[in-house]
């Protein structure tokens, strides 16, 4: 099990008082979403007054890692606002129509009919109050280094003239941190900073080959150079989709002075901001994770569908500007919010890679990646299929068609709440397999799809494109235009576009970079 299936239940209680007498309390759980108003089936519904509105304000919470603690939001649906007053504040504020906002422990809401100044509140008044409770799995010596880090970068000129954290994280890794923080410049926007600490950058112009090869050899690991981190930039600077995280901007912190390598090479270190636009429903692999099983569920094969679509027009923006993405998984697909109708967005393109040739790197995250990406050596059915192609007259190396895998790979997983390939199977199982041919093999895939029909999950158009997309044969796996020509999607296609031009009316996302342009491309298709 997976460190995010190992998470505990409930996150926290939301206590609505009347005339300061506790009335209700209601349990909040990861990825859903509650609501209050005057519906009868709002999660707190209150009725018989008409300063409310049917759904007034939604509220859900998120956990990306549970080494860190919830994030909870408030969204205001109303005509007239929600009002809210952090603890310990003093400082009465109002929550437009359809802004979403961080909430913290303790943080209390109140309609603003009843409560205009901090000394209403005092009055006969209903007050929603949140207690979040800390779930984050406690390391004194992380979070040593972590405030380390974020005050050093606080203190940076540059940061400060704009940005500000607020106490949110999102996950961690070999990397560095995401983290959540407040635009300034721009009304105090949510957004979120991917801090890449320890960034290399050479004193000169050195052979990056050699200097790595020096570095590795004193330090242990490889450097990761501001080179390649710049690259990461370059590419999500210059895209434009609302199926694609927004890069926001970009700065770099000095952290040390000199150092030298045992072969004279010298070099510096800093830490590199990445900021962009902030996800506020998780990530997929959290939406997939039952709120109270703690275990990931399956979806409808329509809400699957709407998913997998969404992330096939961000493939097509991609691909033909001749961009793989590389790494397409659950978890680097983010949700604007964790609800059905959700805008979902394409995120880390840490080795995503513009192709002139054919890529050869192998690279990626094993469970998702197509056999002709390379071995990974985890002794698995994956690797299998990969030896065996080797093994073939097979050209070398991968394109874009490696994502159309991954895609299918994850749309299994939407309608099963499975992985495709088990991570690991019985040494006597691998070896039978072993035996098999390529079309044995392809075999193998296509009985696994098949029996998603046979078991009545989904209809036989959708066995039938997850087949062609999951194909061992480059040559015969769809590319991302196959992909929206065939019947499958073809024969949905009228439905898909109406509800995904609902979704980006719906969106937070920005109208000159959503709408204007999408509308083109729906034209464009047959």
């Amino acid at each position: 099990m997976s460190e995010k299936s190992k998470r505990s239940n409930h996150i926290g209680i939301i206590k609505l008082y009347e005339n300061k007498k506790l009335k209700r309390s209601l349990k909040m759980y990861r990825n859903k979403v509650y609501s209050c108003g005057r519906d009868s089936e709002c999660a707190l519904p209150i009725q018989g007054n008409q300063y409310i509105s049917s759904t007034h304000f939604k509220f859900w919470c998120t956990q990306f890692d549970s080494t860190y603690d919830p994030v909870v939001y408030v969204q205001d649906k109303s005509l007239n606002g929600t009002m809210i007053l952090e603890a310990k504040g003093n400082c009465l504020k109002k929550i437009q129509k359809d802004k979403i906002v961080v909430i913290k422990d303790k943080t209390c809401l109140y309609f603003p009919h009843e409560v205009q100044t901090i000394d209403s509140i005092n009055k006969s008044v209903m007050m929603f109050k949140f207690i979040i409770e800390k779930k984050k799995i406690s390391n004194k010596e992380n979070d040593h280094e972590l405030s380390q880090l974020l005050n050093s970068i606080k203190h940076n000129k540059l940061f400060k003239e704009r940005w500000m954290f607020n106490n949110t994280f999102f996950g961690s890794g070999s990397f560095g941190v995401v983290c959540g923080c407040l635009d300034l410049k721009n009304n105090q926007v949510l957004n979120v900073c991917k801090i890449i600490k320890d960034t290399i950058v050479p004193i000169e112009d050195v052979d990056e080959q050699v200097f790595c090869s020096a570095y590795k050899k004193l330090h242990g690991k490889t450097p990761l150079l501001l080179n390649k981190v710049k690259k990461e930039r370059q590419i999500m600077q210059n895209l434009n989709h609302p199926n694609i995280v927004k890069y926001i901007s970009c700065l770099t912190a000095e952290t040390t002075s000199f150092d030298t390598l045992d072969n004279g090479d010298e070099f510096t270190k800093v830490n590199v901001l990445l900021f962009q636009e902030q996800a506020y429903g998780g990530d997929l692999f959290s939406y997939l994770l039952d709120a109270k099983k703690l275990v990931l569920r399956s979806l409808p094969e329509a809400e699957s569908l709407l998913i997998v679509y969404q992330i096939m027009l961000a493939l097509e923006y991609l691909h033909s500007r001749n961009l793989a993405h590389r790494d397409l998984k659950l978890d680097n697909i983010l949700l604007e919010t964790p609800e059905k109708l959700s805008r979902v967005m394409l995120t880390d393109f840490g080795i995503a890679k513009e192709k002139c040739l054919r890529m050869k790197t192998c690279i990626g995250t094993p469970e998702y990646s197509a056999p002709e990406v390379g071995n990974f050596h985890k002794n698995t059915m994956r690797d299998v299929i990969q030896n065996k192609l080797s093994q073939g007259n097979k050209k070398n190396g991968y394109d874009t068609k490696c994502d159309i895998w991954s895609l299918g790979i994850i749309f299994y997983y939407l309608l099963t709440g499975q992985p495709f390939f088990e991570k690991k199977y019985e040494d006597d199982i691998l070896k039978r397999f072993e035996e098999y041919t390529l079309e044995d093999l392809q075999e193998w895939i296509d009985d696994k799809i098949s029996r998603l029909k046979e078991e009545n999950l989904v209809s036989n158009e959708c066995v039938l494109f997850l087949k062609k997309m999951i194909t061992i044969d480059e040559s015969n796996r769809y590319d991302i235009e196959d992909c929206f020509q065939d019947e499958y999607i073809k024969n949905h296609k009228k439905s898909l576009e109406s509800i995904y031009k609902g979704i980006l009316n719906n969106s937070q996302h920005e109208e000159d970079m959503s709408m204007g342009n999408m509308s083109k491309k729906m034209k464009k298709m047959k």
